[in-house]
């Protein structure tokens, strides 16, 4: 199978049934927990037949922006993905927009695709105001810098490597859960100075 503009990808289990948060394994609802419960990585199967040149090849595993398991349709009384293209093998289709970090193979370093890449950001310890009654101590996150974790060429040619703060845009970042670590995915744009 080949889709004329889109990627066809295999997603095993879209859905987890549950979730580690430090030491403890947590059953979770895919129709309320969502963003953490979904199954971000895939395999290309195919590429698309017309469009712009790529640099992935068929086999590269990719992390994707999950709404593509989301967005749902009702056939005949069930609840399907309308990106679904093959229930059987797990086949869904996604545009390359969708695509945020690819790699190779398992032994190669996750890149950002195109112009996306993912950041963390910097935390600083909250205020805390004495008083009767305190709370315990808090980290807030530092408004608009970030370090890089998984940088795209463009800014790699730009000098920014993996590891190095950045200053983006305090507005964007979509949270994506990947390592058992909170990260930002955000696109080359969102990046003001390095």
């Amino acid at each position: 199978m080949k889709g004329i503009s889109h990627f066809i990808i295999e997603v095993k289990n879209p859905f987890k049934d549950t979730i580690s948060v430090g030491a403890v394994e947590l059953f979770v609802d895919k129709k309320i927990s969502r963003d953490r419960a979904s199954n971000r990585f895939g395999t290309i199967v195919s590429l698309p037949a017309f469009g712009d040149e790529t640099i992935l090849k068929e086999g590269y595993e990719i992390i994707f922006d999950a709404t593509i398991l989301y967005q749902q349709i009702y056939k005949e009384g069930v609840q399907e993905s309308i990106h679904l293209v093959n229930a059987a093998k797990s086949w869904y289709k996604t545009e390359s927009d969708m695509i945020i970090l690819y790699r190779e193979n398992e032994n190669s370093e996750w890149k950002g695709y195109n112009n996306n890449l993912m950041v963390s950001f910097i935390k600083e310890e909250a205020q805390v105001v004495s008083g009767i009654i305190t709370g315990p101590a808090t980290e807030k996150n530092v408004k608009g810098k970030a370090i890089v974790k998984y940088n795209n060429d463009f800014l790699a040619e730009q000098g920014v490597v993996n590891g190095q703060e950045i200053f983006i845009n305090p507005s964007c970042g979509i949270p994506f859960f990947f390592k058992n670590e909170t990260m930002y995915w955000i696109r080359s744009k969102d990046v003001l100075a390095v």
